[in-house]
C-alpha cells in the first residue's frame, strides 16, 4: 500500500507515524529508515493484536475499503479473501492485502469486515 507520511515521532526509541493513504489515515508503528514528512512510501501492514471474530473483527455495514482512526483504534475495512483452518486470514484492502490470525467462527468469504486494532505496524518496502 502506498502511504504519505504526515508526521512522525519517536517514543521509547520506537518510531510512530501519522499517515494518509487513498483509503484513509491513521497512526502506526514504523519499521525501516526514519521516514521523511510529506514523502510517499510503499508499505506492508502487519497487525499483531489478538483478533477474535465478533469481538474486534465485526461485520461491516460498508462495502467500501477504508482506513480510519477512532480513539486509540485503527479500523481497517476490507473484504475477506481467504481463511485457513488455523485462523490465518487474508483481508483485501483495495489493491493491497493484510494477513491476520484470528480465532473463533469466521465470517464467510467475500464478506466486508471492520478490523479494530491498536497494534499496527507499517514496514517500509522502499529499500531499493
Amino acid at each position: 500500500m502506498k502511504v504519505l507520511i504526515i508526521d512522525f515521532q519517536y517514543i521509547d526509541e520506537k518510531c510512530f507515524v501519522l499517515f494518509q493513504s487513498k483509503l484513509g489515515s491513521g497512526k502506526a508503528l514504523w519499521y525501516g529508515d526514519s521516514p521523511v514528512v510529506n514523502n510517499e512510501y510503499h508499505v506492508e501492514i502487519e497487525i499483531h493484536d489478538n483478533l477474535l471474530w465478533g469481538n474486534n473483527i465485526l461485520s461491516s455495514l460498508s462495502r467500501k475499503y477504508n482506513i480510519e482512526s477512532v480513539n486509540d483504534d485503527l479500523i481497517l475495512t476490507g473484504k475477506i479473501e481467504s481463511i485457513d483452518n488455523d485462523g490465518y486470514t487474508v483481508i483485501r484492502l483495495d489493491e493491497s492485502i493484510v494477513c491476520i490470525e484470528a480465532i473463533g467462527k469466521p465470517f464467510p468469504l467475500g464478506a466486508f469486515v471492520d478490523v479494530y486494532t491498536k497494534d499496527v505496524e507499517l514496514f517500509n518496502l522502499n529499500y531499493l
